[in-house]
């Protein structure tokens, strides 16, 4: 069975390559955005499994980009430093999870959103 790919929107390259690293060590395929622009290619292209959001991503907000999401039917949780209580009015039943993480607990939200691979 195929791995499930998760698209990382993230513009902090140290947070980006490290949630990269310790989600392969747990068998996930990874894609990599910077950018909302490359991330909304990414989507078309590859069509992951899921993406794990940044809230601000260079200079401005991806909920814009979280209702494409929705609309396209792509699964996707937030991260932010942002507090969760501001945050839960924008996404609804998205979860959400507070930066810095630790690594348990963001692959807890990832396997509640994701089926079993």
């Amino acid at each position: 069975m195929p791995r499930q790919t998760i698209l990382i929107v993230e513009d902090e390259a140290v947070i980006a390559m490290s949630l990269q690293l310790e989600l392969e060590d747990e068998d996930y395929a990874t894609l990599l955005a910077t950018t909302i622009a490359a991330a909304r290619e990414a989507v078309l292209v590859s069509r992951p499994d899921l993406v794990i959001l940044d809230y601000h991503v260079g200079g401005g907000t991806t909920e814009a980009f979280a209702r494409e999401l929705s609309t396209l039917g792509v699964p996707f949780i937030v991260g932010s430093g942002t507090q969760e209580s501001d945050l839960r009015p924008l996404f609804g039943d998205v979860p959400v999870f507070a930066k810095p993480f630790r690594t348990s607990e963001l692959l807890d939200v990832i396997r509640s959103v994701l089926p079993i691979g």
